[in-house]
């Protein structure tokens, strides 16, 4: 008898799924699980946020095609990526349950699920099985489990944090806003009642304490970069630096305030009165991104 080497049977399954249909854009959005309530008709109070963020994306696909193979029937085989029958048969899959791996352009490999089904567009009259524009939700699945005090939000961001990261300054325990390159409008939420007395007259009472003020800044554009080795590059011109501005949200998030210089009213203290949204980059922006709207909520002193 032959004298051979035993061999120990064994099975490698790679479950995970990985989203390969690159030719789209992505919107960035960010959703807080925080308990909030209003006292009076302006004034929100927020309790402390016990679990990280969540993000949704958001991605554009300009179009996409629905092929054949050579013996002339439908086919999600040819050119995958750019194949509409590729992604239904990706999302009958996986549906709205099962995870699977997104490369995002700026936060790179995030675990993620359908958020919405998907809804196939209508075809474009002589396009050559092209369809019209169409959106894809995508919701990230949570990868921190445990006290969220322990959670570190420069890890959160993908490719962590670059040699020479720049903190922000702090004011009486506060962090300050320092991004300067913005327009700005400002809105006085209203404290009083107005009561209706019939043919266009009304009746308001004196506020019992001073309106609150909302403030919209416009970013017309921030930027995005990398340095080698995948790192966020933090320190270039950290004034107009998304990744910094996006930071100093995962730092605060919608419940503790930090300094803001109005440029009329000079500094309050405010909070994010909604969630970040990161837009899509345009293609070939060498990391350019905009505009970008920041809402802003004063805070009682």
């Amino acid at each position: 008898m032959f004298n051979t080497e035993t061999l120990t049977p064994w099975v490698s399954l790679d479950t995970q799924q990985f989203f390969s249909f690159p030719y789209h854009t992505v919107e960035t959005e960010y959703a807080e699980l925080s308990v909030s309530g209003t006292t009076g008709r302006s004034y929100k109070a927020t309790g402390p946020i016990r679990a990280p963020s969540l993000r949704s994306f958001t991605l554009n696909f300009p179009t996409m095609l629905i092929l054949t193979d050579i013996n002339g029937q439908l086919s999600p085989l040819p050119s995958p990526e750019l194949n509409l029958l590729a992604l239904e048969r990706f999302y009958r899959i996986n549906r709205m349950a099962r995870p699977f791996v997104y490369n995002h352009p700026l936060f790179g490999w995030v675990r993620c699920r359908f958020g919405e089904p998907l809804k196939i567009p209508q075809g474009i009259i002589g396009g050559g099985g092209s369809v019209e524009g169409f959106s894809v939700k995508l919701i990230e699945e949570p990868w921190f489990f445990g006290d969220a005090s322990q959670w570190v939000p420069e890890e959160f961001i993908s490719g962590f944090r670059a040699p020479g990261y720049l903190d922000f300054p702090k004011l009486n325990g506060h962090y300050v806003f320092d991004f300067p390159n913005y327009r700005i409008s400002s809105e006085y939420k209203p404290e009083s009642n107005v009561i209706p007395l019939g043919g266009g007259y009304t009746f308001a009472t004196m506020p019992s304490k001073p309106e609150m003020r909302v403030f919209r800044l416009s970013f017309p554009v921030l930027f995005w970069k990398f340095i080698l080795g995948g790192k966020v590059d933090w320190t270039t011109d950290p004034a107009r630096n998304l990744a910094r501005l996006e930071l100093l949200y995962n730092k605060v998030r919608t419940s503790d305030p930090f300094w803001f210089t109005h440029p009329v009213y000079g500094q309050l203290l405010v909070r994010f009165d909604e969630p970040l949204k990161i837009p899509a980059g345009e293609t070939r922006n060498c990391g350019w991104i905009g505009p970008i709207e920041v809402t802003l909520l004063e805070v009682p002193q």
